[in-house]
């Protein structure tokens, strides 16, 4: 099997909308088949077709305020002959060999929307220490988590390190989650008028009031303007 498409990005940015938004228009794509917290080993297992393919629980439903319960979503491709994956945890893999070929589309989402959704959400980055095997993944590759500092510095200096990350391996497609994907078709010269277009894919219970709601909540200096510029950079001038 050849992977032609990766889609990835810090996770909570929308790679499962992506993975859908991609099997819509008739290119075949995962949500963390190929790569989840299992590493580069087990991806290449599952490139040769060594172990059958799985998508994401996550992928599979979507919270329903009204029942508050959790709605299996009717999206069933057929996994076992996927062509791209979409998986915040390929970020780290980037250039591999396995991945020469490949399309590698980086998608962002504005960072006070993921913080949002990773710490109050999720609960992530409370500690020095993972809770969870994806939390210890994350941290794995950003070591510098497992110092002293409150969630939301954590989860900021996650943001930055992760996205600079994807940014070193020269990405072809660049794309913010809150625009139309269109231009991903133009550039991949796939010919569609018609995608999935619910963005409301993945999501969890609301937001505890307690919620991240400007950067002044972030304490170190240094990760508060590492923040700022890559929120500038990316476009999101309403983060300021």
């Amino acid at each position: 099997m050849t992977i032609k498409h990766i889609v990835t990005g810090t996770g909570r940015c929308g790679t499962v909308f992506m993975a859908r938004f991609f099997t819509s228009i008739g290119v075949l794509c995962g949500h963390e088949t190929i790569f989840d917290y299992k590493g580069l080993d087990e991806a290449i297992r599952r490139i040769n077709k060594d172990v059958k393919l799985e998508l994401s629980e996550c992928s599979m439903f979507k919270y329903n305020p009204d029942s508050n319960s959790y709605d299996e979503v009717d999206w069933h491709p057929d996994i076992q002959n996927i062509d791209a994956d979409s998986s915040y945890m390929a970020a780290p893999y980037l250039n591999e060999e396995i991945l020469k070929d490949a399309t590698i589309i980086h998608v962002v989402r504005n960072p006070l929307n993921v913080i949002n959704s990773f710490c109050n959400h999720l609960n992530y980055f409370r500690n020095q220490s993972p809770t969870n095997p994806y939390e210890e993944f994350i941290f794995k590759f950003v070591p510098e988590l497992r110092e002293k500092m409150d969630q939301y510095d954590r989860a900021a200096l996650f943001y930055v390190k992760w996205n600079k990350m994807i940014q070193k391996s020269n990405p072809h497609i660049f794309h913010k989650i809150e625009e139309s994907p269109e231009h991903i078709l133009k550039s991949l010269k796939i010919d569609s008028k018609e995608w999935h277009n619910d963005k409301k894919t993945n999501l969890f219970e609301k937001l505890k009031t307690d919620v991240f709601k400007n950067y002044n909540q972030i304490k170190s200096q240094e990760i508060k303007s590492e923040l700022i510029n890559i929120a500038y950079e990316y476009g999101y001038l309403n983060f300021i």
